[in-house]
């Protein structure tokens, strides 16, 4: 349970908590989520952190997260909205002394979503409708 008894009753046995937003890479959003993340991971509401992006640049946040990689601005470079903010290296960092400080065989993951590959670092305009 988190010090957030609102909180606490809007996830109570959910399995699958979804935060997303209409900005990518808005710095005033990713706090609020980040903050919100942390506690959610914090209390146990949450081990993965499932991340709409680039399959291999995801799986090199996940090896930082969990200790097996040092780079950790490497990982971010290749992620849509995330490189190049401090906040983020932040967020990661908090996420990988949190997995330090917890038994091996529970660590918090950094997973993918199912999106496609990106070609380049630049996203596509979307379709209007």
């Amino acid at each position: 349970a988190t010090a957030d008894p609102p909180l606490d009753r809007l996830v109570a046995g959910a399995r699958v908590l979804a935060l997303g937003e209409a900005a990518h890479g808005a710095r005033d959003v990713f706090l609020a989520r980040a903050e919100l993340t942390q506690k959610l991971i914090t209390a146990g509401w949450a081990r993965a952190l499932v991340l709409e992006d680039d399959a291999s640049a995801v799986c090199r946040l996940d090896r930082y997260v969990r200790g097996q990689a040092d780079d950790l601005r490497a990982a971010l470079r290749e992620l849509y909205g995330l490189h190049g903010h401090d906040d983020s290296e932040q967020f990661f960092r908090w996420l990988r002394a949190h997995n330090q400080s917890r038994p091996a065989a529970a660590p918090s993951r950094s997973r993918r979503s199912a999106s496609p590959p990106r070609a380049s670092s630049r996203r596509p305009p979307r379709a209007s409708s």
